[in-house]
């Protein structure tokens, strides 16, 4: 973890979700390589991991080179993940740290590219789903990552300003729309990843987070 702290008058943490949170990511490719391989489209699940989190829209353009076949390729995603949804399981630290900023008052909003009752039925396996305060999935906002549109959001249901979070993910596309709207970004990195954009902080798991935290508006 790099030397850094957050800025004073934090309030809240906006959290990515696959791959920040949950160790999804494995699954959330494989889910993308089962819709695009039932269609015909020749692609392995290694070639889609860097772009799980950004919207359904962009991962099909990149591989079918249009969105012509959008609907088709979500559901069978949905199905997919509806399947397996029991897998899904929290990165080992992740619980203990969303319980303890919850005790140090800081208010947890999650921001994901999952549609949201997907994202719910992940929390749900992985037992975290009672300690955000609130979720917007990528079906809550007409802009996906790295549009900042599901930050700006997260932080209103908050009841905070973007400037007084800290939006915590693990690839440049949670990063970008972090510095747009002014937020303290923390790039969560667990294995060999090369960021292009430069966060405010780095850190191999969530329990790093705490360390750049103080207390709320402190």
């Amino acid at each position: 973890m790099n030397g850094c702290s957050a800025p004073r008058g934090v309030r809240g943490i906006l959290f990515d979700l696959d791959g920040t949170l949950l160790d999804t990511v494995q699954l959330v490719s494989r889910a993308w390589e089962f819709a695009l391989r039932s269609l015909g489209y020749s692609v392995s699940s290694s070639d889609i991991e860097q772009l799980v989190g950004l919207p359904a829209s962009r991962i099909a353009d990149a591989f079918t080179g249009s969105t012509s076949s959008l609907m088709e390729l979500t559901n069978l995603r949905a199905s997919y993940l509806e399947e397996h949804a029991g897998e899904v399981r929290a990165f080992p630290e992740v619980p203990d740290v969303l319980r303890r900023l919850k005790e140090l008052s800081y208010r947890i909003s999650i921001a994901t590219s999952l549609p949201s009752g997907t994202a719910r039925k992940f929390m749900d396996s992985a037992g975290i789903a009672s300690i955000p305060d609130a979720l917007v999935g990528g079906d809550d906002v007409q802009r996906g990552k790295p549009e900042p549109d599901i930050f700006v959001e997260a932080a209103r249901r908050l009841s905070i300003r973007p400037g007084e979070a800290v939006v915590v993910g693990d690839r440049d596309y949670d990063v970008i729309p972090a510095k747009r709207i002014g937020s303290f970004s923390v790039l969560v990195v667990r294995g060999a990843y090369c960021p292009a954009e430069k966060p405010d902080a780095v850190i191999s798991d969530l329990r790093g987070l705490l360390a750049i935290l103080g207390k709320p508006g402190r």
